[in-house]
């Protein structure tokens, strides 16, 4: 069972839960040929993550319509999630978020089913190329790393983090227009979220 090339092994144990299949391997050894696939489904602990004894180890997460999925992999110090989606027939958005000592990356892009790079101004979606907050205009712009490029940039202000999820179709102008005069701020750089796409 795969999206894109995130799969579970159909003949090891796995677990189904909600609208989710689920499968979960640790590392059992030095030699990263000992996975051993787990046949009971752990508790999860206080962040949500399910919790493994092991240095090592892979949770695997496929929407049972295969629209979706996701793979955590935790190594001694340091951990990356991937997460996929498809949002078009045979195209996908992929994102990687890595986390360690190094400090953390988010990296976003999208890709077909033959892994060719896709630009996303080709895909035919409609986001806010650009936003008024009263006379003052915003502009826009998609990078592969643009979450990340924003949060580097709102910290380097020494402004607090600002990462929230909007429809396209709200007048986002005009939100923070609103919150502009509530917390008497200006911060001119924001990393926004759409419910229609990510």
């Amino acid at each position: 069972m795969c999206v894109f090339d995130i799969c579970i092994r159909a003949k090891k144990p796995y677990f189904t839960v909600a609208d989710s299949n689920i499968q979960i391997v640790m590392l059992t050894g030095a030699n990263m040929d000992n996975w051993e696939y787990l046949s009971k489904l752990p508790e999860k602990n206080s962040d949500g993550n399910y919790m493994i004894e092991a240095e090592s180890s892979r949770v695997i997460t496929l929407k049972k319509n295969l629209s979706s999925g996701s793979v955590l992999e935790n190594e001694i110090m340091s951990s990356k999630r991937t997460d996929i989606q498809e949002i078009q027939k045979g195209k996908y958005f992929i994102k990687e978020t890595s986390n360690g000592c190094g400090g953390s990356s988010i990296k976003q892009y999208f890709r077909d089913n033959a892994h060719a790079k896709i630009s996303f101004d080709t895909l035919g979606m409609k986001y806010p190329k650009t936003l008024q907050v009263g006379k003052i205009v915003f502009s826009s712009y998609w990078t592969e790393e643009s979450i990340s490029y924003l949060w580097h940039l709102l910290a380097r202000d020494g402004v607090n983090e600002i990462e929230e999820t909007y429809s396209i179709h709200d007048d986002i102008g005009a939100i923070l227009l609103a919150r502009m005069k509530e917390k008497k701020e200006f911060t001119h750089a924001y990393a926004f979220k759409f419910r229609e796409y990510p």
